[in-house]
C-alpha cells in the first residue's frame, strides 16, 4: 500500500504561545478544556521541545489565544527593538487614519483621543488582534486595554512607535507641539533625519532656528 497524504504542519514559537496564553490569563488546562491540545502537547510546544504543529490543531488553538499564525511563527518583533521591521504592519488602515485626518474634528481632538483613535484601529487591523499590537508596542494586554477605553494615558514613547505602525508622521498624532519638542521626545536626530529623507546636521540646524 502506499503512503498516504503528507501531514500539514506548520513551525511556531513555543515562546509567543506561552506569552499569548499567559496574557490572557489563561492556564494550559484551560486552553485545552476549551478545545485546545492536550495539555501535555501544549507543554512540550511552550516549552521548545516541539515547533511543528499540525496545521489542523493550529486553527483552533489561536482562535482560542487570539492571535494569527504569522504571530506564534516569529513575523513581528517589538518595536523597539527592531523598529524597521514593524514599519507599516497595518498596511491598509493608514488610508482610514488619513480620512480621519481629514475630518473636521480631527484637529479639535487631544493627542491622547487622536492616539487612542489610531490604537482601536491598529487593534482592528486585518491580521492583528489586541494581542499582537500590546507584543509590538511592548505592553502587556491589560494595559494596552485601559488606554483603549482611556483609563490610561498613553504615553510619549509609545507615539514613535504608533507613527510607525500605522505609516503616519508623528505630527499627525500630536497636537499644538512644535518641531523641537517632537525631536527631544521622540527619538535622535539621525532617525528624524532618515524618517525626512535629510541629512541629520541639516535637520537639526533647522530645527534650532526655528525652535
Amino acid at each position: 500500500m502506499g503512503a498516504g497524504p503528507p501531514v500539514a504542519m506548520s513551525p511556531i514559537r513555543g515562546d509567543l504561545v506561552r506569552w499569548a496564553r499567559e496574557q490572557r490569563g489563561l492556564t494550559i488546562r484551560e486552553v485545552y478544556l476549551r478545545g485546545g491540545p492536550s495539555i501535555g502537547y501544549q507543554s512540550e510546544v511552550e516549552n521548545g521541545r516541539k515547533r511543528d504543529v499540525h496545521v489542523s490543531m493550529l486553527s483552533k488553538w489561536l482562535q482560542i489565544l487570539d492571535v494569527s499564525e504569522r504571530f506564534v511563527r516569529g513575523a513581528y518583533r517589538p518595536y523597539h527593538k527592531e523598529p524597521a521591521l514593524s514599519r507599516g504592519l497595518a498596511g491598509d488602515i493608514t488610508d482610514e487614519l488619513r480620512a480621519l485626518q481629514a475630518s473636521p474634528t480631527w484637529s479639535a481632538t487631544s493627542t491622547q483621543e487622536r492616539l487612542r483613535k489610531a490604537l482601536h484601529r491598529l487593534c482592528n487591523a486585518r491580521e492583528f488582534s489586541p494581542l499582537i499590537v500590546a507584543y509590538v508596542l511592548g505592553l502587556d494586554l491589560k494595559a494596552l486595554d485601559d488606554m483603549l477605553v482611556g483609563a490610561l494615558a498613553i504615553p510619549k514613547e509609545q507615539v514613535e512607535a504608533i507613527a510607525t505602525l500605522t505609516l503616519l508622521d508623528p505630527t499627525d498624532l500630536l497636537e499644538g507641539v512644535s518641531d523641537r519638542q517632537i525631536l527631544d521626545a521622540y527619538g535622535p536626530i539621525m532617525r528624524m533625519a532618515l524618517e525626512r529623507g535629510i541629512p541629520a546636521d541639516q535637520l537639526q540646524r533647522w530645527i534650532e532656528e526655528s525652535a
